[in-house]
């Protein structure tokens, strides 16, 4: 379902906002477990859409501490209204580990615990989502989903991962199996971003040029906070300045979308609220963002390999 620009404004302006669920076809949730280029195994949990390869796809990442359970009422949500999910847990969260599996046990040692540094979230950049960018382009193969509709949706620190691993994706360079106009593209898939809680200053992570680079190529904004905690508000504002920079007109509110709830809840607290709520909020987003996304699904196997 598309809904109109009013619409979504409307619920952006009001406060919590307690819908149903609207019922729909249902599979069962798979755990899975994603293996990484270095060779690390996250666990995951991935809600398959009744509605196949035309379905969009959302990845939810938890914040730092937490983990993918805490998405279960969500992510089925979404499935019920047609979306395919994938929650993950990150390293050295839930039930990832924190080093290689050919590493002695393949888990976080007990004097790391799991305390995140600078190469924590690099490594979650460069490794842990192209993992998931590996796992989605199967699911898509396999006529699950069109990964083309792709959507991140992150709380806290992690929202520094998403846009990060978005402007990656945008980045990748087309197969070379025909002329410019008529290659086989490796990415541009991500077109909507959801940060709830972000925090304008991770450790070790630089998020200018990403969003720069996404916000160019029309990627869809849609920044949520708890507008009591001065902290969190103050880091959502700044991340909404930098991300509507450049932009003119209806694009700066269009484009850049932000969802202030006058409450000092924030991060996992402010989901776990009112989960139905936030499920709405989110469905709402996407409905109008990611759904009607205008590229039907392909084959995006390098023709040399076909």
């Amino acid at each position: 379902m598309q809904i109109s620009k009013p619409h979504l404004l409307a619920l952006l302006a009001c406060g919590l906002v307690f819908g149903s669920v609207a019922e729909g076809q249902e599979k069962d949730a798979t755990a899975v477990t994603l293996t990484t280029p270095s060779r690390v195994a996250l666990a995951g949990t991935y809600w398959e859409s009744a509605n196949g390869k035309e379905s969009p796809v959302l990845v939810l990442m938890h914040g730092e501490g937490g983990n993918r359970k805490k998405w279960k009422v969500i992510a089925g949500g979404l499935q019920k209204k047609g979306y395919a999910v994938l929650t993950l847990d990150m390293r050295k969260h839930g039930d990832s580990p924190g080093a290689a599996t050919d590493d002695s046990k393949g888990s976080r040692s007990k004097s790391d615990g799991n305390k995140l540094k600078a190469s924590d979230y690099l490594a979650m950049i460069g490794d842990d989502m192209e993992a998931v960018k590996v796992f989605l382009m199967e699911k898509h193969h396999a006529g699950e989903l069109n990964i083309a509709k792709t959507g991140f949706v992150a709380i806290g620190a992690i929202g520094a991962v998403a846009i990060n691993a978005a402007a990656m994706d945008w980045a990748r360079k087309d197969y070379p199996d025909g002329p410019p106009s008529a290659r086989t593209p490796r990415g541009r898939d991500v077109k909507s971003v959801v940060l709830i809680s972000p925090d304008s200053n991770v450790k070790g992570v630089k998020t200018m040029n990403g969003m720069k680079m996404t916000k160019l190529h029309g990627v869809n904004y849609l920044i949520v906070v708890g507008s009591k905690d001065k902290d969190k508000k103050k880091s959502a504002d700044k991340i909404v300045k930098s991300l509507r920079a450049g932009l003119k007109g209806d694009a700066k509110e269009e484009q850049v979308l932000l969802k202030e709830y006058p409450v000092r809840n924030n991060g996992e607290d402010l989901v776990a609220r009112d989960n139905r709520a936030f499920l709405a909020l989110l469905a709402e987003f996407h409905d109008l963002k990611l759904k009607p996304v205008n590229q039907p699904w392909r084959d995006r196997r390098s023709k040399l390999d076909r």
